[in-house]
């Protein structure tokens, strides 16, 4: 170890988050003894903290006169600096305590469509049984954000692109269709244009759903509005709004309902398939359980899928 590597390694111990913490809070106090009471410590320590702080830096942190203080121009981007690093010193914990609980508790997975969400959960009680597994439903938006603040492990959901913050893996592409009550008259047709759709009450999905997502961005592209739209909050829910005729809808190919009074037909259109992923941070994906569910051949294998229509 060169002596430049051994006057960091001694300036790293000194500075320790909770001599940090102490600098944090003797510049928004400018009072040892408020800062004491606070850290439930005597003053004397907080000053001995402080002064080793500047020893190690080797520069005057506070300039002392009488009962006040003032922070110097050192003190004051010292202090600056210390809050930063105190929020990444405990961002860094939570996160690492993540990966630990992801570990040892149960597999938590998040979807927005019960049916792909089950069964990656029944491959993975096969393979691993006894596995303890859980269920969330919720549309895109709010299953991210889950994921995102680690409420979940994993979720499966569709996408429009593939997100850089998350890791994420392609399953499957699915078809968007039009979902109309079986005694419409666009019922009869092998398919229908998105005009055509757009002439009847729109039935849309909520905000953050994936299928509303679609649909909107297929009629950007073919400078087409709906003049009349009516939201719902769910896919069950919308579905049954399609049969007691409050409008037309549309509904993903791997989601669409079994119900003799719906018809379910291709739009007219050169659409982009809808694409699910299965979604996780990437700080995880290594650790088990994740690492086992990712290596499944239900998640390896696209072919896997085929038959699921």
């Amino acid at each position: 170890m060169t002596d430049a590597d051994k006057d960091f390694q001694q300036l790293s111990d000194a500075i320790t988050i909770r001599r940090l913490e102490l600098l944090d809070a003797v510049a928004q106090k400018l009072s040892m003894s408020d800062v004491a009471r606070d850290f439930n410590i005597r003053q004397p320590a907080v000053s001995q903290q402080i002064n080793s702080l500047e020893a190690a830096l080797g520069t005057k942190l506070l300039i002392r006169r009488g009962r006040t203080m003032e922070l110097t121009e050192s003190g004051r981007r010292a202090a600056l600096l210390a809050r930063r690093l105190i929020a990444l010193h405990y961002e860094g914990l939570a996160e690492i305590q993540n990966v630990a609980l992801a570990g040892n508790q149960i597999l938590r997975l998040g979807c927005s469509a019960p049916q792909t969400g089950l069964r990656i959960l029944k491959h993975y009680q096969d393979i691993y049984p006894g596995a303890r597994v859980s269920l969330v439903m919720a549309n895109t938006e709010t299953l991210l954000k889950k994921l995102a603040a680690f409420e979940v492990d994993t979720v499966v959901t569709g996408l429009q692109t593939p997100m850089a913050e998350f890791h994420c893996h392609l399953l499957f592409e699915q078809d968007l269709l039009a979902m109309v009550p079986a005694d419409h008259p666009l019922a009869g047709q092998d398919e229908i244009r998105l005009e055509q759709m757009i002439e009847e009450t729109l039935i849309l999905r909520e905000k953050g759903s994936y299928t509303r997502a679609l649909l909107s961005e297929a009629l950007s592209r073919a400078n087409l509005e709906p003049k009349v739209s009516f939201e719902v909050a769910t896919r069950e829910a919308t579905a049954e709004a399609v049969v007691q005729g409050f409008g037309v809808s549309c509904v993903l190919s791997r989601e669409q309902p079994h119900d003799p009074r719906l018809a379910i037909r291709p739009i007219a259109t050169s659409e982009k398939p809808g694409k699910e992923y299965l979604i996780s941070n990437h700080a995880l994906i290594d650790i088990p359980p994740l690492r086992d569910l990712f290596a499944l051949d239900a998640i390896r294998t696209p072919d896997i899928w085929s038959n699921d229509d």
